[in-house]
């Protein structure tokens, strides 16, 4: 008679089959479960964007929805001025009801925040899904443009607005003999990186614009500088250190006659009156006389015809029984261009401290 029961071998192996078939499905199922929740977690997509970062996919990356889009040729100069992938790393920084935020971190600095949004829906096995909802750029450079009020600044093709810039000083040496005024701006755009910047006007003068070094600090400080057309400066010299020296002479010495002062000064000038009127209680009389200072410095042009300079000068003159006499002058000069002659239109003396 047959044994109705199985032996013990047999057992064992039906029992080692069941149990690889049951640890294989077990398997399967685990795999698939730890598959979708790895599929859905929110981290998945934060670390996508990561992965942009750290393999410059900067189509990827420029394609996800923006508050603000960049110009792309900006866009992509900008990642390379801001992202090291060295230092390149994200985290979860703020999570809402329905909504979970990344913030992307290079060189100790936000570059940029994901913002995640829950879908209401559930994956098929029950794990919240999100989506992209947007990134938010943050700007890291911080740009100054100083420039004067007839100058147009152009920056990355767009001319900034000068009523949004602060007023840094106002010059009005010219106010009373035509109402030229001219003051500096300062603009502070807000842009995310600036390639380009230029300047122009209307005037044919010769205009640069230089900043005060690299930007590996993220703070740049452009100005616009307007140079001296050639032989121009040379020109205004000569004709401020002829008028200076007949001031001088005419408000020192009993013996100058204003005829000699009256051709360096512009006759429709506010100075060009005052130098008539003036009463020199000097009135001093010499055996011989010399500059032992004649500094010119500072140059600065306004229009093609308006230039400024300052001079410090100082005037020795040896009296009778050599007594010896010194005189210290220091002008900002102000001068006018008409037709093909400099005249002096103003001369403001500076008080040294």
């Amino acid at each position: 008679m047959k044994n109705r029961f199985l032996s013990f071998k047999a057992f064992i192996a039906y029992f080692a089959v069941v149990f690889l078939v049951a640890t294989a499905a077990i398997m399967l199922i685990l795999t698939a479960y730890l598959a979708e929740y790895e599929k859905y977690q929110p981290s998945t997509l934060s670390d996508s964007v990561l992965d942009a970062f750290m393999t410059r996919d900067n189509d990827a990356l420029y394609n996800i929805n923006a508050d603000e889009k960049i110009d792309r040729d900006i866009f992509d100069e900008y990642l390379s001025k801001v992202v090291n992938p060295d230092s390149l790393f994200c985290y979860k920084s703020s999570s809402g009801e329905n909504t979970l935020v990344y913030d992307y971190i290079s060189n100790n600095k936000k570059i940029a925040s994901l913002e995640l949004l829950s879908t209401g829906e559930k994956s098929p096995r029950g794990f919240d899904v999100y989506e992209i909802s947007k990134i938010i750029w943050h700007r890291l450079f911080k740009y100054t443009v100083t420039a004067s009020d007839d100058v147009n600044v152009i920056v990355n093709g767009k001319i900034l607005d000068k009523s949004s810039a602060k007023v840094l000083s106002t010059n009005e040496s010219y106010k009373d003999f035509d109402s030229y005024v001219s003051s500096v701006l300062l603009y502070e755009p807000r842009e995310f990186y600036i390639p380009d910047i230029s300047a122009n006007s209307d005037s044919s003068l010769l205009i640069s614009v230089e900043s005060d070094g690299d930007d590996s600090d993220f703070e740049v400080n452009f100005t616009v500088k307007k140079s001296f057309p050639e032989d121009m400066l040379e020109d205004v010299k000569n004709a401020a250190t002829e008028g200076v020296k007949a001031y001088v002479y005419y408000t020192t010495l009993h013996t100058y006659r204003i005829s000699g002062l009256l051709p360096h000064i512009h006759p429709k000038s506010q100075l060009y009156k005052n130098v008539q009127l003036f009463d020199n209680t000097w009135s001093n009389s010499k055996t011989s006389d010399r500059f032992t200072k004649f500094d010119i410095s500072d140059p600065v042009i306004y229009t093609d015809s308006k230039v400024s300079l300052r001079m410090d000068v100082v005037y020795e003159i040896t009296k009778y029984y050599n007594t010896i006499r010194e005189f210290d002058f220091n002008f900002d000069v102000y001068l006018e261009k008409d037709g093909d002659k400099w005249y002096i239109v103003a001369l403001e003396r500076i008080i040294k401290e």
